[in-house]
This record gives C-alpha cells, structure tokens and sequence, in this order.
C-alpha cells in the first residue's frame, strides 16, 4: 500500500511543481487500501489546469480536440462538478512508479476546490469516498461505514 501511495504523490507532486495542484480520489485510493488491482488512475484538477496537465502527461496531438466540454446533452457526461474528462496512457517519458499508465483526467469547474473532501464528497458510493493528495490517503465515514 505504502509503495502505491508515494507513487501517486509523485505525480502530484510532480504536476504540483508545473503549477497544476491535483488530488487523486476514487478507485486508485479504494483498490490501493483493499490491495486490489488498479485499472486508471482518477485525476482530479480545475478546469485551469487540465489543458497543460494533458499535454506534459500524454501523447494527444495539437490536432485532437481537447477543449470538448461536457454538459447534460452530451453521453459522456458524468456529473455537474465535470467539466471535461479524457482517459489516455502516460507518455514513455513518465515513470511515477504507478501499478498503471492509465490516467482518467478530470477537469473541475472552477468554483470547485480541489481537495479530497470536496471531490470525494461528489460521490454517490462511499466506498469510493477515498483519495490521496500530498499529505497522504484519506477516507470518509461513509467509506469506513461501507467498509465495515
């Protein structure tokens, strides 16, 4: 568990240090507490730092849209706190030590904060109700409750 946990504060780390504060919540917090595989890594963000995070973190092109917003109309569409998502595979040239390459990144609106309370608090389940920033892994009540 320790080993999965200072390798997603690396990447946080690392973007902290280009000017993009993250937070890690959902699945790779959850898997990484009951010791389970990890599939993606959820990356969350505001809205601000979403573009430069993408283009440091994958290979995407200048000529894929990256701009694309989601709203209530679009089938991707995840919640109101989301204001775009894309899942890609972190370029060779990042090696953060993570059980994956896959990063699901989630750009917030910006009256959104980005800490594990406020992005943790969005869920529905509490078992997902877990994340991980620079001072460590966090849980929610509700996630001890499903836990239990």
């Amino acid at each position: 568990m320790k080993q999965r946990i200072e390798a997603a504060q690396e990447l946080l780390k690392w973007l902290s240090v280009h000017g993009v504060p993250a937070v890690i919540c959902g699945g790779y917090a959850r898997d990484t507490i009951f010791s389970k595989p990890i599939r993606d890594v959820d990356l969350y963000m505001s809205d601000r730092g979403y573009n430069a995070a993408l283009s440091m973190l994958s290979d995407i092109g200048p000529n894929e849209p990256i701009n694309t917003y989601l709203d209530e109309a679009d089938p991707q569409y995840v919640h109101q706190s989301i204001v775009r998502q894309r899942e890609f595979t972190l370029t060779a040239g990042h090696d953060f030590s993570l059980p994956t390459n896959r990063i699901n990144l989630i750009g917030l609106h910006e009256t959104a904060t980005v800490t594990v309370e406020d992005v943790t608090s969005r869920f529905n389940l509490g078992v997902c109700k877990a994340g991980i920033d620079l001072n460590g892994i966090s849980v929610t009540d509700d996630f001890r409750a499903d836990y239990e």
